[in-house]
């Protein structure tokens, strides 16, 4: 449903003075945690990149290292 504002309108008043400082007033009330969260985020991509994948084929333990490519180039987990 539209609400009767134009694209360049709400464009003008999402870039106003008044808005950006209702949004630096939020980033100074909550800045250590955002710090916090942005570290936990980082942590999880961190920990993703260093995953293994292991999997039994014909009796064997075979290990995939999460960030190998295959030889065409695409990223794909493979053996480590």
């Amino acid at each position: 449903m539209p609400i009767g504002v134009s694209r360049s309108g709400a464009s003008r008043e999402a870039n106003s003075a008044g808005v950006r400082n209702i949004i630096a007033e939020l980033i100074r009330e909550n800045w250590e945690q955002i710090q916090a969260l942005f570290s936990q985020a980082l942590s999880m991509i961190r920990d993703a990149m260093q995953a293994r994948t292991v999997l039994r084929h014909k009796g064997r333990l075979i290990r995939f290292k999460a960030d190998q490519t295959t030889a065409s180039g695409s990223r794909q987990s493979g053996p480590s």
